[in-house]
């Protein structure tokens, strides 16, 4: 009779390869067995072997946790580290939480930056329409800035032209409250809605009388 096993004896074993099933399950498969260790366990009591799977944590996991830390800790270090990554192709270590929030983030202050912008050159626009005698080439040279980073920011995002529409009715309000302490003007003596076209806003020739 061979000898009972040693109380505490474990070893370790692949989860076996079952039949090979039909469709994708098969990937499904393979990344379970892939995040699984399964370790045996023979009772010398009863001889009974019990099988237990725990879950591994894999390096990569390990990385991601370690970078996920270094981006409250050392921002410009966390981009690089990203970056490098990135180019490298090793997907799994990236911290991919704080990397979405990041990309969604570049987005964000693009529109911001030009909503600031559009509603400057609103504001220019309002007082040469309004204090025309006022009017000097600092304002004028304020006027061409604001058309051409807006035409910049256009060229490198063309999806934020519709933005100028949708963002226009704010973008006045703003200007409007922005104007009336410079120029002495009350609110009221602004139209409700502006009274500038998208395509006369960005035109390079255009000045209200």
């Amino acid at each position: 009779m061979a000898a009972p096993a040693k109380r505490g004896n474990t070893r370790s074993h692949n989860i076996p390869r079952p039949p090979r099933p039909s469709g994708d399950t098969w990937s499904l498969i393979d990344e379970a067995r892939s995040a699984l260790s399964v370790q045996f366990y023979i009772l010398p009591s009863s001889g009974t072997t019990l099988r237990i799977a725990t879950v591994k944590t894999p390096a990569s996991s390990r990385a991601a946790k370690t970078a996920a830390a270094l981006y409250d800790s050392d921002f410009y270090s966390w981009t690089q580290r990203t970056a490098a990554l990135l180019r490298a192709r090793r997907f799994d270590e990236i911290d991919v939480e704080h990397a979405a929030e990041e990309i969604e983030d570049m987005g964000k202050r693009d529109l911001k930056e030009m909503n600031s912008r559009v509603q400057v050159l609103l504001l220019h626009l309002l007082k040469w329409q309004h204090q025309p005698d006022g009017r000097s080439p600092s304002w004028q040279t304020t006027i061409v800035t604001q058309r051409l980073e807006i035409e910049a920011l256009l060229r490198q995002s063309p999806s934020l032209r519709p933005k100028l529409t949708s963002e226009l009715v704010q973008n006045y309000a703003n200007a409007v409250k922005r104007v009336v302490p410079e120029i002495g003007l009350r609110k009221e003596d602004f139209p409700v809605g502006c009274p500038f076209t998208i395509q006369q806003i960005l035109d390079e020739e255009f000045l209200p009388t």
